[in-house]
């Protein structure tokens, strides 16, 4: 009968870190507020999803506290501001145009413009693990997290 309760025991504790371990999904962000994510998708409103493209580097957006939005590796824009309201709604205004350069790739620039027209539109957010969804009235933008640490 000893055997078999420790038997068990074991079982349960060895269940039980198993189920400890993390994965990179296994967070809670609470808030968008302070930030970084970088552009993984954009789905269009027909549910046509399109993967960002390998071949140039990542689109990334990072909302810092005061309600400003810096934006990475964009060819033509770099800014903007931001205001989150109820019901995990979001506006995203005042996007800024830094230069009025032409992009290369072509496809750098067909994305670039993608991506910005859809973020003007934005309605509301999501965010579930490690992932940011922006639904807009068009299209809807999925992100992945990036860790600053």
């Amino acid at each position: 009968m000893k055997t078999s309760i420790n038997t068990i025991i074991i079982l349960f504790l060895a269940g039980l870190i198993i189920s400890c371990d993390k994965s990179e999904d296994d967070f809670n962000i609470e808030s968008i507020a302070d930030t970084q994510w970088k552009l993984t998708r954009i789905t269009d409103k027909s549910g046509v999803t399109s993967d960002f493209p390998s071949g140039i580097d990542d689109f990334e957006i990072v909302f810092q506290e005061n309600g400003k939005i810096k934006l990475f590796n964009l060819c033509n824009y770099s800014y903007a501001d931001y205001e989150i309201a109820d019901h995990n709604s979001i506006k995203i205004s005042n996007i800024g145009q830094g230069t009025e350069m032409y992009c290369q790739p072509d496809i750098r620039m067909d994305w670039e413009d993608l991506f910005i027209n859809s973020l003007v539109l934005a309605e509301t957010y999501s965010i579930s693990k490690n992932r940011l969804t922006i639904n807009c009235r068009d299209s809807k933008l999925t992100f992945a997290f990036i860790d600053k640490s």
